[in-house]
């Protein structure tokens, strides 16, 4: 399978948007965004990049964004719960992602992690509502309180157990 390189697919972070790169179970690199209301993230894609082939997963928590394309595609807005692996193909062309609220979003890079992406599932679990978890299962809670503790942290599960979120709760399940 042919990924993109750098000059196929790159973006451009303003000033204000901040990256804080995480190591997680010891394997994956993921970083967690920041772009404050008022900043716009610019991504350049000189060809349409397959959803198989995209160098990233990215999943939004927080915030509001719009998004438009110079070929005109229409992309839905950014809001918290879009995940690009269930997103169509990246289309070609100067896409910009203007924030509108805060927006938080957390991004596995192919580059960053030895050429793979992990299978990730997102999950959101609201206010009240809890999961079940099973051993051995591996969990990055990005954005909410479950069982009374702040994000971002990890789970990996040693037994099974049900956990409750005391707000709308962000989390992804990591898969090899």
């Amino acid at each position: 399978m042919n990924f993109p390189n750098r000059q196929e697919y790159r973006a451009a972070h303003e000033l204000g948007i901040q990256n804080i790169e995480h190591l997680v179970f010891n394997k994956w690199k993921i970083v967690q965004t920041k772009i404050p209301s008022g900043c716009t993230l610019t991504t350049v894609a000189k060809n349409t990049i397959s959803r198989e082939t995209a160098p990233n997963l990215t999943f939004y928590v927080k915030g509001l964004g719009t998004v438009s394309n110079s070929n005109g595609v229409i992309i839905p807005n950014r809001t918290a719960g879009v995940f690009s692996g269930d997103r169509p193909d990246h289309p070609a062309g100067i896409t910009k992602l203007e924030s509108i609220e805060d927006i938080e979003l957390w991004c596995c890079n192919r580059t960053h992690n030895r050429g793979r992406l992990p299978i990730l599932t997102p999950m959101i679990v609201n206010k009240g509502n809890n999961i079940n978890i099973s051993n051995k299962e591996l969990y990055l809670v990005c954005y909410g309180t479950i069982d009374n503790r702040e994000a971002p942290y990890t789970i990996i599960a040693i037994q099974e157990k049900t956990i409750v979120a005391q707000e709308t709760t962000y989390i992804l399940k990591f898969e090899d």
